[in-house]
């Protein structure tokens, strides 16, 4: 609450929104710990949000880094229509965006599907999360599926060491040669 305060003190009515935390099962790298709420604290914040004179718009998610399971998005969709239609109803607010975040993943040691194969089944997930109407605004960041594997970086460790027997960090040095296609 104390974020939503120092908002509408600095930027008076701005337009929020709130990051929701999802499982991120099979992504490369979890951003579960990363940063957000669960469905509960959301409704709250929205509510603290009406009282703080700002507002509301949407909600976010971020599926993961690096995700190949596209059933990610449909668990996160359905929490996330489940959501607005219960603050609309209960607070009468109507958000009107979503943000999916990234995830789409890049063709590196795993090939991943088609970017097409993911927004086919992202767009399907969508129309069954959100039945009674879609929010006007959906954004996802498609990131590394765009540009992941336009080059490779080959390094080799030639050597791994510490300054000093009390040092807490290890110091790496490697060689590295850059390749693009």
């Amino acid at each position: 609450m104390t974020d939503l305060n120092a908002i509408s003190e600095a930027a008076p009515g701005a337009r929020v929104y709130f990051r929701l935390i999802t499982d991120n099962l099979g992504a490369d790298l979890p951003l579960t710990k990363w940063s957000g709420c669960q469905p509960d604290l959301a409704r709250q914040l929205v509510k603290a949000a009406v009282r703080f004179s700002l507002e509301p718009y949407g909600l976010s998610f971020h599926p993961g880094s690096q995700q190949r399971d596209v059933g990610q998005w449909s668990s996160a969709l359905t929490t996330v229509g489940q959501l607005m239609r219960s603050i609309r109803e209960g607070i009468h607010v109507d958000l009107k965006m979503v943000d999916m975040g990234g995830g789409l993943p890049a063709n590196y040691l795993e090939p991943a599907d088609p970017i097409s194969d993911y927004a086919e089944k992202i767009k399907r997930f969508i129309g069954n999360g959100f039945k009674d109407g879609w929010p006007r605004e959906f954004i996802i960041e498609p990131g590394r599926s765009l540009v992941g594997d336009a080059g490779a970086l080959v390094t080799e460790i030639v050597n791994i060491a510490k300054e000093s027997l009390h040092e807490r960090y290890t110091w790496f040095s490697w060689t590295w040669g850059c390749s693009a296609d």
